[in-house]
């Protein structure tokens, strides 16, 4: 696994600037793809135990712009050896969008790896995610008709 060490430096010039002519910035931010990735469980693991034990704090956009702000509180056993622990986080909806992000106080000479375990959502799966059965249930609802007889399989 790679490990890096940031430098951060502060110009009042930036060292990286982009310029297009003709292009918005949303025109590029649509044109990345639809993908959303749900975010099942966090691991977290560092040199010090008590950063695992620190709030990592997650910011998202809902659908009506406003923002949404979940606070993920680690609790790992204080007779634990190990400094790592799972996280689940399936009952707090992460979602990592593009608008999404993490916020978390980083200890003294600490190092923290934070891997995430998720699926990939992209539109076309959202109807299957919310109703697995969808196309047993519109042809139940339709009575003889079977339309989707033939697909069912494959769908």
């Amino acid at each position: 696994m790679p490990s890096f060490s940031p430098t951060i430096i502060n110009n009042s010039t930036p060292a990286i600037s982009v310029t297009a002519s003709n292009v918005s910035y949303n025109e590029i931010k649509n044109s990345l793809g639809d993908y959303v990735y749900l975010v099942n469980k966090l691991y977290l693991f560092s040199n010090l135990f008590n950063q695992i034990k620190s709030v990592v704090r997650f910011q998202r956009y809902d659908v009506n712009g406003q923002k949404r702000i979940q606070s993920l509180t680690p609790s790992p056993s204080p007779y634990q050896y190990q400094n790592a622990i799972y996280y689940d986080t399936r009952t707090n909806d992460i979602i990592l969008n593009g608008q999404s992000n993490l916020k978390f106080k980083l200890l003294p000479n600490a190092e923290l790896n934070i891997d995430f375990y998720t699926d990939r959502v992209a539109k076309k799966n959202a109807l299957d995610l919310l109703y697995p059965d969808n196309f047993k249930r519109l042809e139940a609802a339709m009575g003889d008709f079977v339309f989707f007889e033939d697909w069912q399989k494959q769908l």
